[in-house]
């Protein structure tokens, strides 16, 4: 059966609140993610499977970066380089010409680094975002190789940590429960600041005795802004007069190396919108500093950078980098200053700092990867991306002869050729979701911001987009392959579409305010479409194929049982009655085409459930948490064996190669791997549901 697919849901915010974002899960329900999913491993542990264990193939791209947080480089070895991105660390011994991920990070969302600067091979690792991929501050005490966890008590969610330049025992952490001082080098952890979300913390340079922490109150659509300053060494912190931002997401702070009096804090909330403040008194007290321009600072994804020879040099980079020479005012885009035949980064910045060894080199972090300039003025760039496969892939779609189509996190569409880790870019943008033609696949199609297109670039279809939801359903219909289905405030039906000059287009639902999240074509009848909405409700028609069908309701959400953002409505490919639909907090089924259901897997959010292709009930389901298998219909569950990347790294798509028995999974910071399971693999029942 040729799979649908619906949106994988993003867990961060991927640009600008009225193009990108990442609304799909509410704010309130983001604190729980983790703790759903840690539930779901505990309900459903691994089982021994044959042939899963070590089996998992990687299949690119070797060449293309996603989201990275961080950059830390080493004074005494110029060519090693540590980053930090959403499902681990990497390493790059020549300079980031080539990178290898560090295994004992797998998973983690990896938000900062510190070295120790009297012992060098000591090295702290932040990590976790409001609760995706925590698991608090890591230590590693021989340079990188190994780590080990630290008792960071309350929260797990950390987004920085910081080493003093005077004592190394001296350890401050910044996290979504305040901030943490330890005296004792991370093994014992006291709160110094008892609130504050997305805390930032930075020593003075070389002077230990003083910390500026930057954070904001705890709150849905943020909340107001703080800058607090310690004298002692983070022992006791004292609030910063004259920042007043009543809804800021995040605040980020920086110390100038060469006038350590002068400190920057740039506030920045969900309208995208931000504020640079100034203190030239150590950060006791600041001043708004004016001609700061709209560049698009937003959630976490943004950086302030002071040059270390001139505190009258700053960086702010947002969606887009700029620069002042004055103190703070006067900004200028900084991509306005590149030569003629100069690159620029990718945007969406979350991290720029610059090289101990040269006065105008630079790094930035950001969506797509890290980028090295040698004269940050000129604005040539250069990726540094082999290896670093850090790619966050919402979508794939994969051929019979093993070509494959990616929509990914900002950097848009890639076509990978079969035999090749490489993938062939087309271009940036967040692709939501993607698929071949069925009968050609030197033919696909993909949909970005509320728009089909096919790969040529040719607009197709306009199922419209709500800036608050982030997430377009394509579904081509097994029973008749000449259509394509596609959804958000409106669902889209396109006809011929093995003739690209003649597609025709229509809207077989008008919007009436809800977001449609999923969607599922029967195999069997070309008529029959289900499509599941954000609000929860789930409906069909069994008129796909005329111009304007009547629609039903077959389920509506209740608090026992919730199809809230589902993200999969899968068809029993024997039986069109059975139906699955994976969402927010599981997986829903019905035996009797809607007129009854009930829950069969839980509570942690599914991105996809596939079944295998010659074996019925043998199903699939990808998670936050990694792979979810069962072998009878959903009545046991385990989770698959096998190394953690990819089997317990963020799952965001699944599909069987037509004509085999390889399962591909698209990671949502890793790239895509792919999973050989013959008929023949033994299969041993964990747990019933």
């Amino acid at each position: 059966m040729r799979r649908s697919i619906a949106l994988p849901t993003a867990l961060l915010l991927c640009a600008c609140a009225s193009q990108h974002g990442d609304s799909t899960i509410a704010a309130q329900d983001r604190s729980d993610l983790a703790a759903r999913a840690a539930e779901a491993l505990r309900r459903y542990p691994v089982a021994s499977v044959d042939a899963l264990s070590q089996s998992w193939t990687f299949r690119g791209p070797q060449n293309l970066s996603g989201i990275t947080y961080c950059l830390l480089t080493d004074p005494a070895n110029p060519s090693l380089y540590f980053s930090g991105s959403a499902e681990g660390l990497w390493r790059s011994d020549d300079a980031g010409a080539n990178w290898y991920a560090v295994s004992d990070l797998d998973g983690l969302q990896v938000m900062s680094l510190a070295r120790d600067s009297h012992q060098h091979d000591v090295i702290y690792a932040a990590t976790g975002f409001e609760g995706k991929g925590a698991g608090g501050v890591y230590k590693s005490s021989d340079g990188g190789l190994n780590w080990r966890k630290l008792s960071l008590p309350v929260s797990p969610t950390t987004r920085s940590v910081a080493v003093s330049p005077d004592d190394s025992k001296i350890v401050i952490a910044g996290t979504s429960s305040g901030v943490f001082r330890s005296t004792d080098a991370g093994e014992n952890w006291t709160p110094v600041i008892a609130a504050g979300v997305n805390a930032m913390v930075v020593f003075g340079p070389n002077d230990g005795s003083r910390v500026i922490a930057g954070f904001r109150d705890e709150g849905a659509n943020g909340g107001p802004a703080h800058v607090m300053v310690s004298s002692d060494g983070g022992a006791t912190f004292r609030e910063a007069s004259g920042i007043a931002d009543p809804s800021a997401y995040s605040v980020v702070v920086a110390v100038a190396p060469s006038m350590p009096q002068r400190v920057y804090a740039a506030s920045v909330g969900l309208s995208v919108t931000e504020t640079l403040w100034r203190s030239d008194d150590g950060g006791q007290s600041f001043r708004k500093m004016t001609g700061f321009p709209n560049i698009m600072g937003y959630h976490i994804r943004n950086s302030l950078f002071v040059l270390p020879t001139n505190p009258d040099t700053v960086i702010f980079a947002g969606i887009k980098a700029s620069i002042s020479t004055t103190g703070g005012s006067g900004f200028v885009d900084l991509s306005t200053t590149r030569t003629a035949s100069g690159e620029w980064p990718h945007t969406d910045y979350l991290f720029v700092v610059g090289d101990p060894a040269s006065a105008k080199r630079l790094f930035a972090c950001t969506d797509g990867g890290v980028f090295a300039t040698d004269d940050f003025l000129t604005g040539i760039w250069r990726p540094l991306a082999r290896g670093h496969s850090s790619t966050q892939y919402y979508s794939i779609d994969v051929s019979a002869r093993g070509r494959m189509v990616g929509g990914m996190q900002d950097t848009g569409v890639s076509i990978t050729e079969p035999g090749t880790l490489d993938t062939k870019h087309l271009h940036d943008a967040d692709t939501t979701a993607v698929i071949f033609d069925p009968k050609d696949d030197s033919r696909c199609f993909y949909v970005e911001f509320g728009r089909i297109r096919s790969c040529d670039g040719r607009d197709l279809g306009d199922v419209s987009l709500r800036s608050s939801r982030w997430g377009n359903p394509v579904a081509v219909s097994p029973a008749d392959p000449t259509r394509v289905f596609v959804a958000s405030l409106n669902v889209v039906r396109l006809d011929q579409i093995q003739d690209l000059n003649n597609i025709t287009s229509t809207t077989i639902r008008q919007s009436d305010g809800q977001h449609f999240w999923a969607m599922g074509a029967d195999p069997l009848n070309a008529n029959i479409l289900w499509i599941g909405s954000d609000e929860g409700a789930i409906y069909q028609t069994t008129g796909a194929t005329s111009s304007m069908p009547a629609w039903a309701t077959v389920f509506t959400s209740t608090p026992e049982l919730s199809a809230a953002l589902p993200t999969t409505i899968y068809f029993d490919r024997h039986d069109s009655r059975r139906v699955y639909v994976a969402a927010d907090r599981g997986i829903l089924e019905t035996s009797d085409g809607g007129a009854t259901w009930r829950s069969i897997f839980g509570p942690a959010r599914v991105e996809r459930i596939v079944e295998h292709p010659l074996k019925h009930g043998w199903l699939y389901a990808g998670t936050q948490v990694g792979l979810f298998i069962s072998d009878d219909e959903g009545e046991h569950w385990s989770a698959a064996s096998g190394p953690v990347v990819p089997a317990r790294v963020d799952i965001r798509d699944l599909v069987f190669q037509p004509g085999t028995t390889t399962l591909y999974a698209a990671t949502y910071g890793r790239g895509v791997w792919s999973l050989d399971i013959p008929v023949s693999t033994a299969r041993r029942r964990a747990v019933r549901r």
